[in-house]
């Protein structure tokens, strides 16, 4: 008798999977509001008349450290996606009906039989 195998324990493994990597992202689109709503401390200008501009290597480090974060941004998305596949791809993979055969013993040739070798010329 066929059986349709529906694994349970997978779903909600997958289902976990999927919720973590959707966080992951949450987390980096958060962080990546913050970066851009704050002003870079090496970059503020002066309000103040007469006042001294930033020093260029304050503006050097400001825009290192800021093309840091956004790489580190960039990695993280993309860590963060690859889970969210991944805990699809787990829970479609869990939740798709197969068919579950009952395996027979592999038939042994007999003697008799030979194998033809279609390699030789």
């Amino acid at each position: 008798m066929p059986r349709f195998s529906h694994d349970i324990s997978g779903r909600i493994v997958a289902l976990l999977i999927l919720l973590s990597g959707i966080a992951v992202l949450f987390f980096v689109l958060t962080l990546a509001l913050h970066l851009f709503e704050m002003p870079l401390p090496g970059l503020n200008l002066p309000v103040v008349k007469n006042a001294e501009p930033p020093a260029p290597a304050a503006i050097g480090m400001a825009v290192g450290m800021m093309f840091s974060k956004i790489l580190l941004l960039i990695v993280m998305a993309v860590v963060g996606s690859k889970i969210a596949t991944k805990g699809v791809n787990l829970y479609f993979g869990a939740s798709s009906s197969h068919y579950v055969a009952h395996q027979s013993a592999p038939m042994i040739a007999n003697d008799s039989e030979t194998i033809r070798d279609d390699t030789k010329m």
